[in-house]
């Protein structure tokens, strides 16, 4: 098992799941922000949608270093190509929320400037354990609807940001900020982890710091 980090806890208020999971990580490294300064860091409030490239320009901006998987398609998709797959994939409820003038500024800079690393697989469980054991903040993006098992016919396509607290031999520990059923170190069966972990079509779901 790996060690259960210590990483403060916060409820979501709105959307703001990727706020208070970047909220956790950035308290986690010293930083604290509250979620208007978080809102204003990320370019986005508690209606709006966020990606994994507009944390990865928020990260770099505060002067962080991080591990920034992503999928061989994204090193060489231009921003039209990701509009289509969000609009194609998320459908119209989850797009709609997005602001694409923002998601295209940080999609930008997360390629000019290089954080990414491009990967043909995502990283393993144990390469996960292997983070948490070096005092590494793990943020990930999961699929709510397969987490909490919902049935095929109810899927919203909505993605849910946590943060990694542990791994033992069956289960999978993170903080859900919500902001329904929040939950401190919410245990999830690794198999159900695994399922739900597999959300986004052009990285792999995750950074490290």
């Amino acid at each position: 098992m790996s060690k259960l980090l210590n990483i403060p806890f916060y409820v979501g208020e709105g959307r703001r799941c990727a706020q208070a999971a970047l909220r956790s990580l950035l308290d986690f490294k010293g930083i604290q922000k509250d979620y208007n300064e978080l809102d204003l860091l990320v370019g986005s409030n508690s209606e709006n949608s966020i990606s994994m490239f507009q944390i990865a320009d928020s990260l770099h901006n505060l002067g962080f270093r991080f591990y920034y998987p992503v999928r061989p398609f994204f090193e060489s998709a231009d921003f039209k190509e990701i509009v289509g797959i969000i609009k194609d994939k998320y459908g119209n409820r989850i797009s709609s929320l997005f602001n694409f003038q923002l998601l295209r500024e940080s999609f930008e800079k997360v390629r000019s400037n290089g954080l990414y690393a491009v990967k043909e697989k995502r990283p393993r469980l144990d390469e996960l354990v292997e983070s948490l054991e070096q005092d590494k903040a793990v943020l990930f993006l999961v699929s709510y609807d397969k987490m909490i098992g919902r049935p095929t016919g109810e899927i919203m396509r909505n993605g849910h940001y946590m943060v990694l607290t542990g791994i033992d031999k069956n289960f999978v520990y993170a903080h859900d900020s919500g902001p329904q059923g929040a939950m401190l170190n919410r245990p999830i069966l690794k198999n159900k982890f695994l399922e739900s972990w597999n959300f986004s079509f052009f990285d792999w779901d995750v950074i490290i710091v």
